[in-house]
């Protein structure tokens, strides 16, 4: 029983080490698909997503197409670009983080679309315009790619307020691959009810993907930190609708 007691500690690390790997892992492949989707639609890259309702064509569609959407053919080859399965991701095993519990969600991770007017200063008309978020950008925009979050791990959503809202949308990935993102101060609170950045995922801290490609983990205190999700790229603006596809 000693000896049971000593080692089941050092087998529990040992499988977090594993799980940790295994998201950087993730977080590395996703970074390589946004790399390639970059490469095939003019160097733009998708941030926030937002179904958009005004106009009914397919394009109006599909202006801001959520992360998860956008990627996904470059990471699965059952997935054809503007061709969704519509299966809400559960067969994208890709997206998810071994070590989050399995509360519903298929998607654990969210990317960066915060809209900065200045050094540590987000637009708040973000909160209720969403044209004000970052939508899709082209990588020459930004000017620090090594230093700027591009995707980070997704928080527990504890009171399931996300996957409710979720559940009232139609079952669609355009529709469920939304709410991963962040574009709001409160995303980085931790006592905010709109915390969504998993800053303790792995131990102390968590896994970040960069603009640049490159994965690393982060202690909690970085992962949270406005400055790492600073894209430089200043300016209170309306966004428009129009990104063509790739």
């Amino acid at each position: 029983m000693v000896l049971i007691s000593i080692l089941l500690p050092s087998l529990g690390a040992a499988r977090e080490t594993a799980r940790m790997a295994k998201c950087l892992s993730n977080q590395k492949q996703i970074s390589a698909a946004m790399a390639t989707y970059a490469n095939s639609s003019r160097e733009f890259v998708p941030r926030e997503g937002t179904f958009v309702i005004e106009g009914t064509t397919v394009d109006q569609q599909r202006s801001r197409l959520p992360w998860p959407v956008a990627l996904r053919p470059y990471l699965d080859d059952r997935v054809s670009v503007g061709e969704d399965p519509n299966d809400l991701f559960e067969q994208a095993p890709i997206y998810r983080d071994p070590s989050r519990r399995n509360d519903g969600h298929q998607v654990h991770y969210v990317t960066n679309a915060m809209p900065m007017v200045s050094k540590g200063v987000v637009d708040s008309a973000a909160r209720f315009n969403y044209w004000r978020r970052r939508g899709p950008a082209q990588l020459g925009r930004f000017q620090f790619t090594s230093q700027t979050i591009y995707l980070a791990e997704f928080s527990d959503d504890a009171d399931r307020a996300l996957l409710t809202a979720l559940q009232a949308q139609p079952r669609q990935d355009l529709h469920w691959g939304q709410p991963y993102d962040i574009w709001d101060i409160l995303h980085l609170e931790s006592q905010s009810g709109q915390y969504r950045v998993g800053g303790k995922r792995h131990g102390g801290g968590g896994n970040a993907a960069f603009l640049d490609g490159h994965a690393e983990t982060l202690k909690k205190a970085d992962l949270l930190d406005v400055d790492k999700w600073d894209d430089h790229d200043y300016g209170v603006r309306d966004e428009t609708p129009g990104f063509a596809r790739p």
